[in-house]
């Protein structure tokens, strides 16, 4: 028996150009005086987390509707 399995969701990540905008404009492509943005302000949402919680048993809601007691 073969089986395949579909994904729900997909991520795709563009891999940067290796020539910056020389790319797009020698497409003919303009930016029109909007600069490109770049990753040097990002902060890794996870610094901001805090500390994980201790899970001591199962869950007391499952897919929205309450389970046990």
């Amino acid at each position: 028996t073969e089986y395949v399995v579909k994904p729900l969701e997909i991520e795709q990540t563009m891999p940067q150009a290796s020539n910056g905008t020389t790319d797009c404009t020698g497409a003919g492509l303009e930016l029109g005086g909007v600069s490109l943005p770049d990753s040097s302000e990002w902060v890794d949402p996870a610094s901001d987390l805090g500390t994980i919680p201790t899970v001591t048993g199962p869950p007391k809601i499952v897919s929205g509707e309450k389970k046990g007691s």
